[in-house]
């Protein structure tokens, strides 16, 4: 769309003027990482105003990136949870690949660990993709707390959302 346009701007009408499909178009905003770079970049250079992606902060900006670090984040979270004393502490979050939030985090929580001579194990890291309720969360927590091991500090990533 032109500079000076004052349509409001939709997913259809990006579509229309990228010659991507709605589906391309909407994954490509919201799930960078699942559509190919090159298609991301005749998206958004279609566009004649400047692009300010959010949220993650990424090495492949189209033009510019606001938001934060989620592996630098990750890191200093599990850091903060080994000075305070916790050995046993169990990451809760949803499926990586569907996430790019949870792909940067669950990095930064292994290296954290790992640093600290902490062990990482099948049972340190808990996939879990059901919504994210109160009911959900209690339910998981009190599974976690009957381990005959119990974590000393359990790390939610973040939201957990259905795909």
């Amino acid at each position: 769309m032109a500079q000076g346009d004052n349509r409001k701007v939709t997913l259809k009408n990006v579509s229309k003027a990228s010659g991507l499909s709605l589906t391309t178009v909407s994954r490509a905003l919201r799930q960078p990482k699942a559509v190919h770079a090159d298609t991301r970049a005749k998206l958004l250079g279609k566009f004649s105003g400047p692009v300010v992606e959010a949220w993650n902060l990424r090495d492949s900006a189209i033009d510019s990136a606001v938001g934060f670090d989620n592996y630098a984040a990750s890191v200093e979270m599990t850091r903060s949870l080994i000075e305070r004393g916790s050995e046993n502490i169990v990451m809760v979050g949803g499926a990586a690949h569907r996430n790019d939030q949870t792909e940067d985090r669950t990095p930064g929580f292994v290296d954290a660990m790992r640093g600290a001579g902490c062990s990482v194990t099948k049972d340190t890291i808990v996939e879990d993709d059901s919504p994210a309720t109160i009911e959900g969360g209690g339910a998981l927590i009190q599974r976690l707390m009957a381990r005959k091991d119990k974590p000393d500090a359990i790390f939610f990533l973040g939201p957990r959302r259905n795909a």
